[in-house]
């Protein structure tokens, strides 16, 4: 992943650079970095950002799972 996909990534989670450094765990100098764009980000910060939009996700694919069971029992 590059620069320039982590912040294609971080603008569709419609987040600041500010929170994705909060979420991230780093400062926003450093996650600042990370997003110049042809600079190569390490596989942890790749990692991390797709844990990040999982977790995001999660809830709704929960409530999603649910109502389909109940569907499902009718």
């Amino acid at each position: 992943m590059k620069g320039f996909e982590l912040k294609l990534w971080r603008l569709g989670m419609g987040w600041t650079q500010e929170l994705a450094a909060e979420e991230m765990g780093v400062s926003l100098r450093t996650y600042q970095n990370w997003e110049t764009p042809h600079k190569r980000v390490s596989r942890t910060v790749e990692l991390s950002a797709g844990m990040l939009s999982v977790q995001k996700v999660l809830p709704d694919l929960a409530r999603t799972v649910e109502s389909i069971s109940l569907i499902a029992r009718h």
